[in-house]
Formats: C-alpha cells, structure tokens, sequence
C-alpha cells in the first residue's frame, strides 16, 4: 500500500460570527461599569449643580443661575487666573529646568560628564565615555 493517509480537515464551527463579537462580548461587562463609575458622578454633579441646597436638601430648581453667579463672582475669577499663572509657570519651569539640564549635561566640559552621572533621568545617562 503506497497509499497516503488521507488529510483530516477540522473545521472550526463559526457560529455565526460569534468568533469575531467574542472579544468584545467580553469587554462590554468591563466597559458599561467603567462608562457607569465615569458617567454617573458627572451626571449627578450637574444635576446637583442646578439646584439650591440647604442642609443636603434640594429646595429649589435654580437653573443656570448658579453658574451666572460663578462667573460673575470676582473672588472664583481671582483663584480662576492664580490657578492658571501657577499651572502655565510650572509647566514652562519644568521644560526649561529640565531642557537646561539635559542641554548641560550632554556638554563636553567636565561639569557635564559629572551631571550627566548623577542625573536622576535614565534618558540622560551617556552610553560611551569620552577620550
């Protein structure tokens, strides 16, 4: 018998596409809490934020008005543009201490080979030692 064995097909059963919906049958459990944890607050917040309360208790719908008097309340728009300066110059003192560092510490002098041992940043390490 010079005969070969003839080949098994396996088919795989397709289900009707559930192999293609399978992944994401089983991330939407996971999804629709996240979307719950994240939505609910929010839309509690506002909801709350339209009202007037008084010892935890709404007692009146006031709209919109609550957000007039913010915006038009000169101590919010004081910490409103402290917040900003603080936020802009933290982040533009961050970039130029740290593009200063990084410039100093890739210099050929010897403070530069010195900074660039002893900087706290694995990106600035020199890989090769100069002559």
């Amino acid at each position: 018998m010079t005969g070969k064995a003839p080949a098994i097909r396996r088919e795989r059963l397709q289900g009707a596409g559930l192999d293609m919906a399978l992944p994401y049958l089983l991330l939407a459990p996971a999804v629709l809490i996240a979307l719950a944890v994240l939505i609910y607050p929010l839309w509690d917040g506002l909801k709350a934020s339209t009202s007037f309360y008084r010892y935890g208790k709404p007692l009146r719908d006031v709209g919109f008005g609550n957000y007039i008097q913010l915006w038009s309340d000169p101590q919010f728009l004081n910490s409103l543009s402290v917040t900003l300066w603080w936020t802009v110059g933290s982040v533009v003192g961050q970039i130029v201490i740290g593009f200063g560092w990084r410039c100093c510490s890739t210099a050929t002098s010897a403070g530069g080979r010195c900074s660039a041992r002893c900087s706290c940043c694995p990106g600035c390490y020199r890989t090769s030692s100069p002559h």
